[in-house]
């Protein structure tokens, strides 16, 4: 059985089977809801319940009169009939085709990918924004652009190996059957996302990134010395271990070349033994708040580890005097 949905204020429509959510089966149809997680954690795909009944987990909710301004994710709704929603920000993904042209190894579990895109046309994105990669059966999975965008149609992203993940066992080499190479093909879909720099603020940035959530950072730092945006910056970029540290060189030469730049690595879990490491080790955000108590002036990005996210938002505004919208985030979920 499927049931029609209809999106205010943009008249989008589309068809959901029983066993889909609202978020998967606008996706396929190629309507874009803003999400992240798509797990429920992340509350970014929320949207109102017009008319209409639908299924969250293990209750049943009937929207009428009495349910005016109910508010639902889109992550997790299923509907039992038609419905009406209402849900800003809602675009058509724009899907292309890539050729990967280049895989470095970064560290031991991150890999540097290069995508060509297959088209004439440029690929128009901002800084910060994320594509989806799509492959068989509609199996999708969410990537950082680490590059400012360029007029070569090239994307560069960093990927962490999950054991056991669709992709990523393909790209490192741990699938028996199937490896990615250079040359192959893969579908796109975005840009998404409003993971962006405030580009009318002068306002000084503390940049926070935790493992791969440097991508979207980088992308944001290129943009900041290509078009010589100057403002202050720290950047802190907390990783597991020593190890995990990557493009050291890269960081460097923005050290000298963007005035007023400043680069603090952390280290979050305990040193072992060959650690040669005389820097900082601890939690991001406590690090960072013995640094600058006083953010009242300030714009945070953060990205990365969705508690990193969380206890830096929660801390920075409690704490620190940081306006609430001048926090700006992009947790990864996975």
């Amino acid at each position: 059985m499927s049931f029609s949905i209809i999106i205010k204020p943009s008249d989008e429509k589309f068809t959901v089977k029983t066993s889909k959510s609202i978020l998967e089966s606008a996706t396929e149809s190629g309507i874009h809801i803003p999400h992240g997680c798509k797990i429920g954690n992340c509350n970014r795909c929320k949207c109102k319940v017009l008319s209409g009944s639908f299924k969250i987990k293990n209750y049943l909710a009937e929207c009428t009169d009495e349910y005016d301004n109910f508010n639902i994710l889109a992550c997790k709704a299923y509907p039992l009939s038609d419905m009406v929603i209402e849900c800003e920000n809602i675009n058509h993904s724009k899907k292309h085709l890539g050729k990967i042209i280049a895989i470095e190894k970064l560290t031991n579990d991150v890999i540097s990918l290069d995508i060509k895109l297959l088209e004439k046309d440029l690929f128009i994105f901002k800084e910060g924004q994320y594509v989806d990669m799509v492959f068989d059966k509609n199996i999708r999975r969410s990537y950082s652009i680490s590059n400012a965008p360029r007029i070569n149609n090239t994307l560069n992203f960093h990927i962490r190996h999950l054991p056991g993940g669709y992709f990523t066992d393909k790209l490192f080499g741990y699938d028996p059957e199937i490896i990615f190479r250079t040359n192959d093909i893969i579908n796109l879909e975005g840009p998404f996302g409003d993971f962006t720099l405030k580009k009318e603020s002068n306002n000084p940035i503390i940049f926070l990134a935790s493992g791969t959530g440097f991508a979207p950072i980088k992308s944001m730092i290129e943009y900041i010395l290509n078009f010589k945006k100057w403002r202050p910056i720290h950047l802190y970029w907390a990783v597991r271990n020593v190890k995990d540290i990557y493009m050291s060189n890269l960081i460097n030469y923005w050290t000298n070349e963007i005035p007023y730049f400043n680069y603090t690595p952390v280290i979050s879990s305990n040193l072992l033994i060959n650690d040669d490491w005389s820097g900082r080790t601890g939690n991001l955000h406590s690090i960072v708040m013995e640094d600058i108590s006083d953010m009242i002036e300030y714009e945070v990005y953060a990205s990365g580890s969705p508690d990193m996210v969380e206890l830096s938002k929660v801390n920075f505004i409690s704490q620190c005097n940081l306006t609430e919208s001048n926090f700006f985030a992009d947790p990864f979920y996975t």
